[in-house]
């Protein structure tokens, strides 16, 4: 939980400040005349939150601003990761009116119920 609190308070409004994608306050602006930051920039830079080994230590997706894709590297372990929240058509997406995540109720591919390994999960450590 530390780290995922440092990455959305620190990290993250550095490089929108970084990118300059967060508003420029006059110098001796109070901090109650100053927005709390906004993240929603964050899409624009294309973010990848790699895992390794130590996953399961992660707290969850659901933590990580939108517009970051939480990814997996290839490490020691060898069972089955989490699968991501599928996109939907607008179709699926309407029909869902009080929960914003329709993916939920779909069984998305390259899971099973031995654990498994399935090699799909992993992004390249280049990327």
């Amino acid at each position: 939980m530390t780290v995922v609190y440092f990455f959305e308070t620190y990290e993250l409004p550095r490089l929108l400040n970084v990118a300059g994608l967060l508003p420029v306050y006059p110098l001796n602006t109070s901090e109650a005349n100053t927005l709390r930051v906004d993240l929603s920039p964050v899409d624009q830079l294309n973010l990848k939150l790699c895992l390794s080994k130590e996953w399961h230590r992660f707290p969850g997706h659901y933590l990580v601003p939108d517009g970051i894709a939480v990814e997996f590297v290839k490490s020691e372990f060898d069972g089955l990761l989490p699968g991501h929240f599928m996109n939907l058509s607008s179709d699926d997406q309407a029909s869902s009116t009080w929960w914003s995540r329709p993916g939920t109720r779909h069984s998305p591919e390259g899971l099973n119920d031995l654990n498994q390994e399935d090699p799909a999960h992993y992004v390249s450590q280049t990327v």
